[in-house]
């Protein structure tokens, strides 16, 4: 944890770092002053990494102890199927007790995949599918044991997985969602995000980072009786989502409609997220959808370089140049690349900065604190994150991840990341094609 730390600066008055449950440093002096408050935000700081059109390798998490006691070790999971089909698989992985790649298997327990040759994917060829049953009825599995940076892929179909030789291991090349060479691009799927540990139990959430696709929800029940939920999309979402990125880009002109994405059959299939558009397709879509709000709300700065225009801040260890519509998109390039060299101060300011510019707040009325606790005013004013304002607007709850740093919040603001968790759990229900 760090301490708070308060800065000066030249064109914004003052700025306060304040760390998680740490009393403000005093008054603003202007109202053009920031405040970044380092608060307890829906996963432990632990931001979600951009997404890349193929993903290459899971985060790589401390190791956990399978011989520990405790009710995630033996998570049942209960996937239901509402979908109109019997072809629907599940796949389970992540990185186990070792922080090795793992698969659960239909059968029960893990299969290590093999490590490829360096440079070379290698596919996944272990029986991995777990078929659901019918429309109404429920797949129940256990875990065979802890699970970090884990994932559950649930496609109307099956699934493509491949390898690559990482640093400590096999890492996961994900399906395809953009790429129409991959065997997986044409599978309607999607994917719940999975972490269990001694320590803290299960944590869960929702995704749309990547793309929206296949409707998922989540149910929590807790060993006390008590349950948690995330319904995520309805039935409909994905065309609801398109719909209105196709209104918005009637509006502001901007590529919104570019988004959605059809199958061969040119039936809409889902709707990618702006980096995975961009990945992809490399083009200047959002060239300079931001660049006039970003003079406007300033440089958030201590001390500015005039030649170069880049803002430092005492105690952070390197500056920040200003943000272009890519880097505020994904939120992981430009200004808001993070190294581990990095330190605390500054891996813990930069998701601010870049959440509030996808929400649009920092002009708002109350703008000069992040993150704001005002959560009527996220994408109220225009240039916003127009794909994760609909996908809020279209979650059954408002809540599910959208870009990268979704789960910036103040200390006891509403979730907005779709996200449920339990140091005691018993079953974590998935719920599969959106509520009956």
């Amino acid at each position: 944890m760090v301490r708070p730390v308060r800065f000066t600066a030249t064109t914004v008055a003052s700025i306060q770092l304040l760390c998680q449950a740490a009393p403000v440093l005093g008054a603003p002096e202007h109202a053009s002053n920031l405040t970044i408050a380092f608060g307890n935000n829906a996963s432990g700081n632990n931001f979600h990494a951009s997404p890349s059109v193929t993903t290459v390798a899971l985060a790589w998490s401390d190791p956990l102890s399978d011989t520990a006691t405790g009710n995630a070790y033996n998570l049942q999971l209960s996937l239901v199927n509402n979908l109109a089909s019997t072809n629907v698989h599940a796949y389970v992985t992540g990185l186990d007790s070792a922080g090795t790649l793992v698969f659960m298997q239909p059968s029960g327990g893990w299969v290590h995949p093999s490590n490829p040759t360096p440079g070379v994917p290698q596919a996944v060829t272990a029986d991995i599918a777990i078929l659901l049953g019918s429309e109404g009825s429920s797949t129940n599995i256990v875990l065979p044991g802890y699970v970090t940076s884990g994932r559950v892929y649930i496609a109307d179909g099956t699934l493509d997985f491949f390898t690559i030789r990482g640093q400590s291991g096999p890492a996961l090349i994900q399906p395809g969602s953009v790429n129409p060479i991959d065997t997986s691009t044409e599978t309607n799927w999607g994917f719940v995000e999975l972490t269990t540990s001694v320590a803290d139990g299960v944590f869960a959430d929702l995704t749309h980072v990547d793309f929206v696709g296949l409707p998922l929800g989540l149910t929590l029940e807790n060993a006390d009786g008590t349950t948690q939920s995330a319904p995520g999309m309805p039935r409909s979402g994905v065309a609801d989502v398109c719909r209105g990125l196709r209104a918005q880009a009637k509006i502001d002109g901007q590529p919104w409609d570019r988004l959605c994405l059809n199958d061969a059959d040119s039936n809409l299939l889902r709707v990618l997220s702006p980096p995975n558009y961009l990945g992809f397709n490399g083009d200047a879509a959002f060239g300079d959808y931001f660049t006039a709000y970003v003079a406007a709300a300033g440089l958030v700065d201590c001390t500015v370089h005039p030649a170069s225009a880049e803002l430092t801040c005492t105690g952070d260890n390197r500056g920040y140049a200003q943000p272009s519509a890519a880097d505020i998109l994904g939120c992981n390039s430009g200004p808001f690349t993070i190294f581990d060299s990095d330190n605390d101060i500054h891996k813990a300011v930069v998701p601010r900065l870049c959440a509030a510019f996808n929400r649009a707040t920092y002009l708002h009325a109350g703008g000069d604190q992040q993150p704001t606790d005002n959560a009527r005013a996220y994408y109220t004013a225009n240039p916003s994150n127009w794909y994760s304002a609909v996908v809020h607007a279209i979650d059954i709850d408002h809540r599910g991840y959208a870009f990268a740093y979704d789960d910036v919040g103040p200390d006891g603001g509403r979730d907005q990341a779709g996200v449920v968790s339990s140091h005691d759990p018993t079953k974590l229900t998935i719920i599969v094609g959106g509520p009956r």
